[in-house]
């Protein structure tokens, strides 16, 4: 099989990438899937001030347009124009909106099309649109025509999430967490309580409340005061303790969009620890012990806001 039928783009007219333009904002990151060996749309879409990566395999690979490590990363908007449509049977298929799904960020999307020529496999576009539908939160077409759609895909933002049991989410971004729960948690808090972030335990349907006095400012952030919404209505205040929790992936709390601190660089730090075999995962979880540990390897933490003021940032945290 020929390594290299991922590619194809068919002239600066394309829709797909046109629609890409129409909806991105300049401080999204966008991943064009399948550039092709000229990668044309993305050096385009570059040029007009789009921050865009080019991926490709194969014989279409030029290391000096395509990033070998693109699917490395996850993106706010990743578009395949003329991808799905070559590839030769319903496994590549599915390889291949996987890798397009993985390359998604939570919040984000993704736009591919499905036009009839040229078409690798007996695949409908209906059934295209299943098999996206499978991966994806959503899917719709939002272009091309009934045969030969573009499809929108969203990717649901559900912060992080741990076990599959326990979601951590920004205030922000509340929205994520059930509606009815949260609504009925709430009032039960303290009428002064602030908090930073809302950590949802799916289990039990509790909900923990938390404030972070450096969740901005510091790569792995205090874990403060905190109050813990029992599906019952019963509440528990917790106090931080003088060697307090730390938050692990603080990106991962927020969508791209968040303007207290650079989503990137949290990502790479968090990426990063991959290759710190020092890190213990069992004890990493305390301030003390991270501090100690990653200044002995180089691996800063930032030091908290002076007098480890609460208001530091405006947007830090909310009074319910």
């Amino acid at each position: 099989m020929n390594r290299t039928y991922r590619g194809g783009k068919f002239g600066l007219r394309a829709q797909t990438p046109r629609i890409v333009a129409e909806r991105a904002k300049r401080s999204d990151s966008i991943l064009d899937f399948g550039a092709g060996k000229e990668a044309l749309h993305a050096l385009d879409l570059r040029d007009r001030g789009f921050d865009v990566t080019a991926h490709e395999i194969g014989a279409n690979f030029n290391p000096r347009i395509h990033d070998p490590d693109a699917l490395a990363r996850a993106y706010d908007i990743v578009y395949a124009s003329n991808v799905l449509n070559v590839q030769p049977n319903r496994r590549a298929l599915l390889g291949t909106i996987g890798q397009i799904f993985d390359a998604t960020r939570p919040g984000g999307v993704a736009i591919c099309n499905y036009p009839l020529d040229p078409r690798k496999s007996n695949l409908s576009s209906e059934d295209a649109k299943a098999i996206l539908s499978a991966k994806f939160d959503s899917t719709e077409r939002i272009g091309g025509e009934r045969d030969a759609p573009i499809f929108l895909c969203e990717k649901a933002f559900h912060g992080k999430v741990i076990r599959g049991r326990f979601f951590y989410v920004h205030r922000f971004y509340e929205d994520a967490l059930p509606k009815e729960p949260l609504l009925r948690a709430k009032p039960h808090l303290p009428t002064d309580a602030e908090y930073t972030y809302i950590k949802y335990d799916r289990m039990t349907g509790a909900f923990t409340f938390a404030f972070s006095p450096d969740f901005d400012a510091s790569p792995e952030p205090e874990v403060g005061i905190s109050w813990r919404i029992d599906a019952n209505g019963g509440v528990k205040r917790r106090d931080p303790s003088r060697n307090p929790e730390i938050l692990h992936g603080k990106h991962l709390f927020v969508k791209g969009d968040y303007p207290g601190f650079s989503y990137r660089e949290a990502e790479r730090r968090y990426d990063g620890y991959s290759e710190k075999t020092w890190i213990d995962p069992y004890r990493m979880g305390r301030l003390d012990w991270w501090r100690d540990c990653s200044a002995r390897n180089k691996f800063l933490r930032l030091p908290s806001p002076p007098g480890r003021l609460r208001h530091a940032a405006p947007w830090l945290c909310s009074r319910y």
